[in-house]
């Protein structure tokens, strides 16, 4: 796990795209336009769980909004978006180790080797736990085609 200096000091330039030329990979679960239900991104990495933001520290990224807890958190995920928004866009990553594209549950999460993957349900999250390095090797070879 990255401890909060290591996370808020990552350093690579946020590049936000205008919905028209997103991209398959760029795709974000987000519900009524909110990404991880207003989860704090950085808080499964600073505080390893996860914790409401604040809307009132946001910003409109892969067509989807995010909050954060203050504002150096949401400087420090516009330095390396990428690297702390959870992989596959927040989809359940069992589901896409599977074929399929299902909804995912923010507050059922897993971290590994400094991704983060997010799963539907406990019972399914303890799937995924049984063989991640499989899983991962299936769910990035399905993502992001699998999105038709």
């Amino acid at each position: 796990m990255l401890n909060r200096r290591k996370a808020l000091g990552l350093g690579v330039a946020a590049c936000l795209l205008p919905a028209r030329v997103l991209a398959a990979t760029d795709v974000v679960m987000a519900v009524d336009g909110v990404a991880l239900g207003g989860i704090d991104p950085l808080s499964y990495w600073l505080d390893g769980e996860p914790r409401l933001g604040d809307p009132t520290h946001r910003i409109l990224w892969r067509d989807a909004m995010w909050h954060f807890a203050d504002s150096d958190r949401l400087a420090a995920f516009e330095r390396n978006p990428r690297g702390l928004s959870p992989a596959y866009g927040g989809y359940c990553a069992y589901a896409l180790s599977q074929g399929i594209v299902v909804a995912s549950d923010p507050e059922v999460f897993s971290m590994v080797e400094n991704r983060l993957f997010l799963n539907q349900t406990h019972l399914i999250r303890q799937a995924w736990l049984s063989d991640v390095p499989g899983h991962v090797a299936s769910a990035d070879a399905n993502w992001p085609q699998i999105l038709g």
